[in-house]
This record gives structure tokens, sequence and C-alpha cells, in this order.
């Protein structure tokens, strides 16, 4: 289950966060550790009774806020350049023509945190686009993705394996059977046809047309 989580967390970053923060060791260890801390934590609470779980779960989660804090340091530096980048576009835009705009738009990157920086732009608020809230959107997406993923593969693989091996059908064995007869009866020799030929086909049996119906006597 590990092995899937990396290599999960490697491929749905390249998605999330683009390069080259999906091919940084500590986001992914951040995403993976996040995402293991949330069902543990659950686990524990259930544990409590309704009154008490307000009072332990700031214990509790300390390793969820522990994995958060440090998932955001590792990507504030690209969410500063991201975001600096997207307002001196709006500004180089604002004073010059479509073109530019154009041109600067196919050097944007294609990932979730960019698009998620262009909505948060976009509503206006200047909450949306806090190094906090877009790191956040960012890890909830990694741990609806590990989960989801990583036990349906690992289930799949669990389950080839211990399936019982598959009997080819019968009619596999009577074709392997027959092979060695066929390349005896010609001798081993294999006759070389050239590219493009067309193989010769059966002559067609035409098809005889329907008598005529008989002629109605009035």
């Amino acid at each position: 289950l590990r092995t899937m989580q990396e290599v999960i967390s490697g491929v749905t970053n390249r998605v999330f966060v683009g390069l080259p923060l999906c091919r940084n060791q500590e986001v992914l260890d951040m995403a993976i550790a996040f995402a293991q801390d949330i069902p543990l934590s659950s686990m524990i609470l259930r544990i409590f009774p309704s009154w008490m779980r307000p009072v332990v779960a700031p214990l509790i989660t300390i390793p969820n806020r522990r994995h958060t804090t440090k998932f955001i340091q590792l990507l504030s530096p690209g969410i500063d350049a991201r975001l600096a980048r997207y307002d001196a576009k709006a500004a180089s835009n604002s004073s010059s023509n479509s073109n530019v705009k154009d041109k600067q738009d196919e050097d944007e990157p294609n990932d979730c945190l960019q698009w998620a920086i262009v909505q948060a732009k976009r509503s206006g608020n200047p909450k949306n686009w806090t190094k906090s809230v877009l790191a956040h959107r960012v890890l909830l997406l990694n741990f609806a993705a590990i989960h989801t993923s990583s036990f349906a593969i690992s289930h799949a693989l669990f389950d080839l394996a211990a399936a019982p091996p598959c009997r080819p059908p019968a009619w596999v064995g009577r074709r392997r059977r027959a092979r060695p007869r066929r390349r005896g009866a010609s001798r081993g020799r294999c006759r070389p046809r050239r590219h493009g030929a067309i193989p010769p086909s059966r002559p067609i049996t035409p098809i005889a047309a329907p008598p005529a119906p008989p002629a109605s006597r009035r």
C-alpha cells in the first residue's frame, strides 16, 4: 500500500502542482502523511464521547496540523511566484493589446494550483488567494486522490494474486496439439509471401435466380 501511495502521489501531484514540486520528495511525504492522519484521527476521536471530542481534538490532530504547516511552507515559494506572475501579466494586459496576452498564456502552468489561483483572482476576494487557502485546497485534493486510487489498485493486485490460476479453454489445447502435425506435414518449410500479395480466394459459386412464379390463370 505504501508503494502505491507514493506512485499515486507523484502522478496526481503532477496534475495538482506541476513541475518541479511534483518531484519534491518532501511535498509527496507531507501529502501522504496528511492523507494517513485524517482517518487515524477520526478513529481515535470516535473512542471518546461526543462531549469530550472538542477537548481532545486539538491534541489528537497535532500531527495533522504539523504536516499541514510543513506542506504550506513547501508550496509558499511557488505560490508567491505564481501570484506575482499573474499580477504582472494582468498589469501588462491592461496596458497592451490582446496579442501579448495570448503569448503569455502559452507559458502559464497548466495544473490545478494555477486554476485555483485564476479562480481566486477572478472572485475578487483577497482571502481566496492567500497561501494558506491555496495550499489547503491542494492538500485536500491529495487526500481524496491518494486514498481512493491507492486502495483501488492495491485491492486489484491482491485479488489477482489470490485468484486461482485460470485454465485455458478446451479449443486452445486442441490448437496446440494440432500445430506440430501441421509443421510436420510441411516439413518445416514455409512459403514466402511477397509484401502486399493477396492470397488466392476460393471461387465464388453463383447463386441461382429463384424460379419465376407460375402465371395465374383467369
